[in-house]
C-alpha cells in the first residue's frame, strides 16, 4: 500500500500466490487507519468484499474496471457509447486536459456518471457501493513530416464517491486521483521490470521482503536523484542510465557537486 500523498509504501504484505493478494488487501485495510482517504487499485481486486472493507475503514475507493469484470465492464462501456451517440440524457460530469510531448499530442477527457443512470437495478444492487462510473479517454495525436496519425484509448472506473455537480472542479480532482493511481503503477513498472525484481528466482519469505525493501529504497534515491539533478547533457534521466552511473566509483562525487 503506498502513498501518492507522501511518496511512500505505508504497509506491505508477502504473497506466495496471485490469488491471496485480494486477502493481504483486506488485512492492511483492516490494521491501518485509513479514514478520509481514497484508495485505488487494480481491476483485479475489484470484488464486493473489498469494496465493503473500505466503506467499513470509512473511506473511499476509486478502482480500475477490465473486461473480466463481465456484465459491470458491459454495462459501464454500454452506457458511455449512449454519450458518444449523444442518446445519454442524463447529467455527465466532465474536464479535458491536453499535453505536447515527443512529437506528440496528448489529451485526456474524463467524464462522471451517477450510478442510477449508468447501471441497471439489479447491478445497483450487486454493487452497492459504487455510487459513480468513470470514463478516461485518451487520445493521441502524432506528428509527423508527411501525415497525423491519432489512437484513442478508453479506460474504466467505478468509485463509492458521489459526483457533485455543483462543484466546477469536482471532474478535475477526479481526474488528478486517477493519474495519481498511474504514477503508482509507473512505480512498480520501474521495480519490477527496470530494477529486474519480477525475474529473480526468490523462494525465501524473509529474503523477499528484504529486497523488496531495499529495491524501494535503491528506487527513492535514484528517483530523487532524477528530480532534483539538473538534466544530463541537456536530456532527461531515464532509470537505466541512473543505475549504470551508479555502479561508476566517482558517481557520489559527480552527483554531490550538484547539490
Amino acid at each position: 500500500m503506498y502513498s501518492s500523498k507522501y511518496g511512500m509504501t505505508i504497509s506491505q504484505r508477502t504473497v506466495d500466490k496471485k490469488n491471496t493478494d485480494a486477502k493481504a488487501i483486506l488485512d492492511m485495510i483492516a490494521s491501518l487507519n485509513l479514514k478520509n482517504t481514497i484508495l485505488t487499485w487494480d481491476a483485479n481486486y475489484s470484488r464486493t468484499s473489498t469494496l465493503d472493507a473500505v466503506i467499513e475503514a470509512d473511506t473511499d475507493f476509486v478502482a480500475y474496471e477490465k473486461e473480466n469484470q463481465g456484465h459491470l465492464y458491459e454495462e459501464i462501456a454500454d452506457t458511455f457509447g449512449f454519450t458518444d451517440k449523444d442518446m445519454y440524457k442524463g447529467e455527465i460530469l466532465s474536464s479535458k486536459r491536453v499535453s505536447s510531448l515527443h512529437g506528440r499530442i496528448e489529451s485526456k477527457e474524463i467524464s462522471i456518471i451517477f450510478r442510477e443512470d449508468a447501471l441497471s437495478t439489479p447491478m445497483r444492487k450487486k454493487w452497492s457501493s459504487v455510487k459513480s462510473v468513470i470514463r478516461v479517454r485518451t487520445s493521441r495525436v502524432y506528428k509527423s513530416s508527411s501525415v497525423d496519425s491519432e489512437d484513442f484509448e478508453d479506460r474504466y472506473f467505478i468509485s463509492s464517491i458521489c459526483p457533485d455537480g455543483l462543484d466546477a472542479s469536482f471532474a478535475n480532482t477526479m481526474q488528478d486521483i486517477i493519474l495519481s493511481r498511474w504514477q503508482i503503477e509507473s512505480r512498480h513498472w520501474v521495480i519490477d521490470v527496470a530494477f529486474g525484481q519480477d525475474a529473480i528466482p526468490l523462494r525465501n519469505k524473509e529474503y523477499i521482503e528484504n529486497s523488496t525493501i531495499y529495491t524501494k529504497i535503491a528506487y527513492n534515491i535514484l528517483s530523487y536523484i532524477r528530480d532534483n539533478v539538473p538534466y544530463y547533457n541537456s536530456a532527461l534521466w531515464f532509470f537505466a542510465s541512473l543505475q549504470q552511473l551508479s555502479k561508476k566509483a566517482d558517481v557520489n562525487f559527480m552527483f554531490l557537486k550538484h547539490f
